[in-house]
């Protein structure tokens, strides 16, 4: 069972890796943007915007890597922690996906994507962390 486990602490650190680049193009798309060396757009967030965007995307990356490299050292806080956001991907953001006044073929594909990401990874997590022999390698 240590290998599930470990292959989850990868694919966390891999998500928290991908969120983290995401927002550090957004921010550098918006500095692009903030220098005149790229066109200006109205729905852009502006630089103070996109410093947000990194601040707060940062911290969920930042909750990822640690998730991601507790559950490789298999670490009892991690363990729950680990389910507790597996919850609040499988379930909260199924709720945003459905409860959002546009329904799910008409939003762009990658919103659906990136939900449909995330609920599969709370799904994974709950069914690799609780079985109880998972749940023996955390001391």
């Amino acid at each position: 069972m240590k290998g599930p486990v470990k292959l989850l602490g990868v694919f966390y650190i891999t998500l928290g890796g991908l969120v983290l680049a995401f927002t550090v193009l957004i921010l550098c798309l918006q500095i692009l943007q903030s220098l005149g060396v790229m066109k200006n757009d109205a729905n852009s967030p502006g630089l103070i915007g996109a410093l947000t965007i990194l601040v707060l995307l940062g911290t969920l990356a930042a909750w990822f890597f640690q998730i991601g490299f507790g559950l490789m050292s298999f670490k009892r806080s991690v363990w729950m922690t680990a389910l507790i956001v597996g919850g609040v991907l499988m379930f909260a953001l199924n709720l945003i996906l459905m409860l959002t006044k546009d329904k799910p073929g008409e939003v762009a594909r990658g919103f659906t994507v990136f939900h449909t990401i995330m609920i599969a990874a709370g799904l994974l997590t709950f069914v690799i962390l609780l079985p109880k022999s998972a749940r023996e390698l955390f001391v």
